[in-house]
């Protein structure tokens, strides 16, 4: 076979990656081989189960929750790649813990906000891995980008009244609180809202990866006035900064998947025999896993451009490269998925095999975060009129 290890092995591209980088890499590659496995996966599924809280509990006592969280709120206040470095790392394991939302969007939401009694108590409860938090924003069609924010809120002289729909909110069925976008007449906000407040209805449902995701109703929903949450910046850039990490945290999630997927695909071709000789011995099959590495190799260069971008300049200014990484992290998760379970048979789609439950991640990464056409349109947007499309948010 042309392939052999070293081709599994390289970074084509390095711009961001330190020591610190590759010791974390090491330590969440081993986490997620020792916690997680294809039965574990399959049971959780048939069950419905969403989290195993001690999963969850482990991941906040090693700090990777509040990884880009400021020191001064309790986290670390390391660099956006890092985050990056861990979906990558952890997205093998096909794990059900909400990682990549929680942290993109959620901690920096909350990151972002300033002090308050109700987004300090939250927050808390957040980086100890005790509480789940949602983003409420999108309604109308679901996974609709950009629609018009419909739900209302009122000032009353004890704080404010919510009513509205959202739609397809992610981790909105695991949630403790909520974020809920609204607008009033001149005015735009975010708030802070326990689900169990009154007025409050959660219709939680499963994607077809697993996910827990819900359809949320406010009917006349009432808050403190230390609910709504303030910001440095207006509130809808602040949002669409944490839909610009979410996007680069879903494309480096689908590249660690894609990575291990070529990986078990040369395997499985390397013991697999047909006709008395091993597949991996024919010639177009080489060939086709060689194009196989060649898309992998331009998505690992895409991302790693994409976390030196949000390192230098923050999601808001990398906007373009983090579209650019997701439209290639899709391509590319759609072609080695297709092609690693053409090359593995008919088993690469039952439940014995992994191939098939990461083909459905993927497929869900793709359409997460805004798919790949809307990334592509955001992209050349940001490319040709940067200024006119700050405000330009990703789909969830």
């Amino acid at each position: 076979m042309a392939l052999n290890d070293d081709d599994f092995d390289r970074r084509p591209m390095i711009l961001v990656d330190t020591p610190e980088h590759d010791a974390l890499r090491v330590h969440a590659t081993r986490f997620a081989s020792d916690r997680y496995d294809l039965s574990q996966h399959r049971e959780r599924l048939e069950a419905g189960v969403p989290v195993i809280r001690k999963n969850w509990l482990e991941i906040a006592d090693l700090g990777w929750l509040g990884t880009t969280i400021d020191e001064n709120n309790g986290g670390l206040g390391l660099a956006y790649s890092f985050l990056s470095v861990l979906a990558e790392a952890l997205g093998p394991a096909l794990m059900n813990e909400p990682f990549t939302s929680q942290v993109a969007i959620a901690g920096h939401l909350l990151n972002q906000a300033q002090p308050s009694e109700p987004r300090n108590t939250v927050l808390d409860r957040w980086l100890a891995g005790t509480g789940f938090v949602a983003l409420a924003h999108h309604e109308g069609r679901r996974g609709s980008a950009g629609s018009a924010i419909a739900t209302t809120f009122e000032t009353t002289a004890s704080g404010f009244v919510l009513s509205g729909r959202k739609t397809a909110v992610i981790d909105g069925a695991l949630a403790d609180h909520v974020i809920v976008a609204a607008a009033a007449p001149n005015d735009f906000g975010l708030f802070l809202v326990a689900t169990g407040s009154r007025g409050l209805r959660i219709d939680g449902y499963r994607t077809f990866d697993g996910r827990h995701i819900a359809d949320v109703e406010f009917n006349g929903v009432r808050i403190r006035q230390d609910a709504r949450l303030l910001f440095a910046l207006p509130p809808m850039d602040v949002v669409d900064e944490c839909w610009s990490l979410y996007a680069l945290l879903l494309a480096s999630e689908s590249l660690g998947i894609v990575q291990a997927l070529l990986r078990l695909t040369h395997d499985y071709m390397m013991e697999r025999e047909q006709f008395g000789q091993k597949i991996a011995d024919f010639q177009a099959l080489q060939h086709r896993l060689v194009d196989m590495v060649l898309a992998t190799t331009r998505a690992e260069s895409m991302v790693e451009l994409a976390r030196y971008q949000c390192d230098e300049h923050g999601p808001a200014g990398a906007a373009a490269a983090i579209a650019a990484a997701k439209v290639t992290a899709g391509t590319t998760a759609a072609f080695v998925g297709q092609q690693s379970v053409q090359l593995h048979g008919a088993i690469g789609m039952t439940d014995e095999s992994i191939v098939g439950y990461y083909l459905k991640r993927l497929t869900a990464n793709e359409i997460l975060g805004g798919n790949t056409d809307e990334q592509l349109t955001r992209f050349t947007r940001l490319r040709e009129y940067p200024k006119n499309s700050e405000n330009d948010c990703a789909d969830n």
